[in-house]
């Protein structure tokens, strides 16, 4: 019996352990709504996300909410997440490249994130969308925001 209880405290600590801040939190599409808008998290392609400092889990539907959040709330959290528009997988933000434009069918604010540069210039090119790095991307002008220096 005294086993069976250490092994139940044992399991109970490792469920209760804080989040791994170096990797993406978890998002269930189609369950998990967006921090910024409230709107449920629909498309992968799209979807982004961080830990904040104290641990809490950011997610967001669209990488513009993902920008006026952190904006708003000042947060710089250490590594943020974005999924590659094409294969969905997550990258880090700063190494991603953006696709920016009103063609971009998003939830919002017409984002796209990809793994390389030159898939990046190839879906821009016939929509004449701008290709941005993360640092554009935190500077860029949205609707209703300001944009801030982020270095």
């Amino acid at each position: 019996m005294k086993i069976l209880s250490w092994l139940l405290v044992l399991l109970l600590l490792i469920g209760c352990s804080a989040p791994d801040l170096n990797k993406p939190p978890p998002i269930k599409v189609g369950r998990d709504v967006c921090g910024e808008c409230g709107m449920v998290i629909t498309d992968e392609r799209f979807a982004a996300g961080y830990y904040s400092a104290d641990g809490d889990a950011r997610k967001f539907d669209d990488l513009g909410d993902l920008v006026q959040f952190m904006r708003k709330q000042q947060e710089a959290p250490a590594l943020v997440w974005v999924h590659d528009y094409e294969t969905r997988q997550w990258l880090s933000a700063s190494d991603a490249t953006y696709v920016v434009g009103p063609e971009v069918q998003g939830p919002h604010h017409g984002i796209a994130a990809f793994q390389s540069p030159q898939a990046a210039h190839q879906f821009a090119a016939p929509i004449s969308a701008k290709v941005l790095t993360w640092t554009d991307l935190l500077s860029l002008e949205l609707p209703g925001t300001t944009p801030h220096n982020h270095n």
